[in-house]
């Protein structure tokens, strides 16, 4: 009787408590997820690592190395089609000279 009395009286407190210690397991979980590693047996610094490798050039493997050289290669193709119009000028010009001088 006196237990079923102490938690009627006090019932307001080990709700809280209970919260709390909820709280605070969920919250120690979750952090051991984020320092502790992951499903694959990673840490959070090797995980960091593989995005910093992906992140800066490295020499050809990185993605800002592969953005590089597809930028690189934007600039020769631009440069290329300004040549082939320039060249196809040309030939219209040859063609319609050809063509106005049997006229």
């Amino acid at each position: 009787m006196e237990f079923w009395l102490f938690i009627k009286n006090n019932w307001g407190v080990i709700v809280s408590v209970i919260t709390a210690l909820s709280v605070g397991y969920a919250i120690a979980k979750r952090l051991d997820q984020l320092i502790g590693k992951d499903r694959e047996g990673r840490t959070i610094v090797e995980r960091l690592e593989r995005v910093e490798y992906q992140i800066f050039p490295n020499g050809g493997t990185s993605m800002a190395d592969k953005i590089n050289d597809l930028y690189e290669n934007q600039a020769e193709m631009r440069s290329d089609i300004k040549e082939i119009q320039g060249q196809n000028k040309i030939i219209q010009n040859l063609i319609n000279a050809l063509l106005n001088k049997d006229s």
